[in-house]
């Protein structure tokens, strides 16, 4: 069983197979299932199907990849707010190396979410001794992920 990552102000929840499933079915809401409110609107950018379906695929593929793969980020400062999400692209390579990423929802960037996601998912890899490295990427026109 993987367990929730959380500090003072976010709690990441690993996704399952099935809440990623949820996602692409308008008929179901993800959102009971993470005990949140539902945000104004969701995903994130630069989350789509495409990167849904990648996910699901690292799940079906390996179903080990649970806790290495996409978390649900839900500040709990704010009454249990979904604001973003945040991962690794998978376990950990035969390198020891693994890659992370996130994206917050517009209202809610530049207030230390991505910072306290971020820490969480590093202090995670770095635990398992199979880690060496951990590699982020971004785009060029976000200047504070940078």
């Amino acid at each position: 069983m993987t367990i929730t990552l959380c500090d003072s102000r976010i709690e990441l929840i690993p996704a399952t197979l099935n809440m990623l499933k949820t996602e692409l079915d308008p008929s179901h809401s993800v959102f009971e299932s993470l005990d949140v409110t539902e945000p104004a609107y969701w995903p994130p950018e630069l989350n789509d199907e495409d990167s849904n379906r990648f996910f699901m695929s690292l799940l079906e593929t390996d179903p080990q990849n649970v806790g290495w793969s996409f978390y649900y980020a839900v500040d709990t400062t704010r009454g249990r707010k979904l604001v973003g999400n945040g991962g690794y692209l998978g376990k950990p390579s035969k390198a020891g190396t693994v890659e992370i990423g996130y994206s917050i929802l517009t209202p809610f960037r530049r207030q230390g979410i991505a910072t306290a996601l971020t820490r969480l998912l590093v202090q995670k890899a770095f635990a398992d001794a199979r880690v060496h490295k951990v590699l982020a990427k971004t785009l060029p026109g976000f200047a504070p992920s940078i």
